[in-house]
């Protein structure tokens, strides 16, 4: 358990923050986060920070708010963790509320093993998929919805890849691969998977949708390079990469390539 006051106190050389490196980038991370005071003071040094939310009659606390937006002013990546015994109003409008904060959400699975803690966790995610999969303006993570939305995504498109896929995020890690069953996790994203279908009109429409999604971004980055390849003929002479080269990988790496929930049976997502 990390607490806020020592986390502002401390900054990065609090001991519980972890250098994570992906792509080559180091980033000061750490999730987690007790609210145990209300100074908005963001920590120093970190890029990272996932609080637990404090819910009060459905909604995100002030005192949450206000810390989450002083984070989010100062360029820390935030992710506010809704804890699964926390008791929801509307997924809605807390998806909506993430959304003007700029930060994401994380679903945490209960402390509880019972089933019936497990199953109301699973129909709240599947109401929280229903509803992000319609708010056009949520751009940030919601975990573990948008990370198995992203794998069936490259499902799609590269089925191959899709199949030695596994978890690296370090909060998708300890949150969820860690905690949560195979046979959980695999039932879970069945249920998921057919909350996605569902939503985009079905099986065969949602394979559309994904490599449309993908001609997309094909003619953003293609667009991008001939722009950049401009600039740079205007000072260098240099041209830019082949506008196809590792554009599957950057879909994939939208969220750091953890379509996976939990440990399971295969990296494809436990299919």
């Amino acid at each position: 358990m990390t607490l806020l006051s020592e986390l502002i106190e401390r900054g990065s050389a609090h001991p519980d923050v972890e250098i994570v490196e992906f792509d080559g980038v180091k980033r000061a991370s750490v999730h987690g986060v007790i609210i145990d005071v209300d100074d908005v003071t963001p920590p120093e040094g970190l890029h990272e920070i996932g609080f637990v939310g404090v819910i009060e009659d459905g909604e995100f606390s002030d005192t949450t708010l206000d810390i989450v937006i002083s984070a989010t002013m100062a360029e820390i990546d935030v992710t506010v963790e809704i804890p699964g015994s926390a008791e929801i109003s509307d997924p809605r409008h807390m998806l909506a509320t993430a959304s003007s904060m700029d930060c994401s959400l994380a679903l945490l699975p209960p402390e509880s093993s019972d089933d019936g803690s497990f199953d109301a966790f699973v129909d709240r995610v599947l109401e929280f998929a229903r509803a992000y999969v319609r708010q056009a303006n949520m751009t940030q993570r919601l975990l573990p919805v948008s990370s198995y939305l992203e794998y069936l995504f490259i499902e799609v498109l590269d089925p191959e890849m899709a199949k030695s896929f596994a978890p690296v995020d370090p909060q998708v890690v300890s949150q969820f691969h860690e905690v949560v069953t195979v046979e959980r996790a695999d039932a879970l994203k069945a249920k998921l998977r057919a909350v996605f279908h569902e939503s985009y009109g079905g099986e065969d429409e949602f394979r559309k949708f994904a490599l449309s999604l993908m001609g997309a971004i094909y003619n953003r980055v293609e667009e991008n390079c001939v722009d950049e390849s401009k600039r740079l003929s205007e000072t260098s002479g240099d041209t830019c990469a082949d506008a196809d080269d590792g554009i599957i990988p950057a879909v994939a790496g939208l969220s750091g390539a953890n379509g996976d929930i939990s440990a399971s049976s295969d990296a494809s997502g436990g299919e």
